[in-house]
């Protein structure tokens, strides 16, 4: 389900910073139904492993938030899904750390090595794009799409800053 999420997040964060296209969007939509059917499939399990284990709380909390963690992976690339993507040509260098931060999520949700050490994506996101702004009504309009990935994304960080904490797949 992590795998599932990660490429359907990644896909859609590409779509936004690249463009939406007919290969992008059936991309996207092939990859959000395995991942909902993924995340389905996980939540049964869970659903079942939650049913037939009794005992202290703190032993079936990582199994439930690395749960709640992989499927609000799906829920913000669905988000996105949405997303009308800003014109091309326009931002470019904050599209490059959309697509670098996306990277580092999707690289550590199925525990992958992080190569870079990038702070939070608040950090450069924010001064790329204001180097980029023009300052108009119309910089403002295609930064919007912009800010929304952002927004998912650094809520994402923040839930995936850490390595799994239940070593068990999902």
């Amino acid at each position: 389900a992590r795998a599932a999420g990660a490429k359907f997040l990644r896909a859609a964060v590409l779509r936004v910073t690249r463009g939406a296209s007919e290969r992008a969007n059936d991309r996207v939509t092939t990859l959000g139904h395995d991942a909902l059917e993924a995340t389905r499939i996980l939540d049964d399990a869970v659903r079942q492993y939650l049913s037939e284990n009794v005992g202290p709380t703190e032993l079936r909390a990582p199994t439930v938030r690395a749960t709640n963690r992989t499927i609000r992976v799906r829920s913000a690339a669905e988000l996105l899904t949405d997303v009308v993507p800003p014109p091309l040509g326009v931002y470019e260098r904050t599209r490059e750390v959309l697509e670098v931060h996306a990277q580092m999520i999707c690289t550590r949700l199925v525990g992958g090595p992080v190569p870079l050490a990038l702070g939070p994506i608040s950090d450069s996101f924010t001064l790329a794009l204001r180097a980029e702004s023009a300052g108009n009504d119309l910089a403002v309009s295609a930064a919007l799409p912009l800010v929304t990935v952002a927004a998912n994304l650094g809520e994402l960080e923040m839930l995936y800053s850490q390595p799994a904490d239940s070593g068990r797949p999902t």
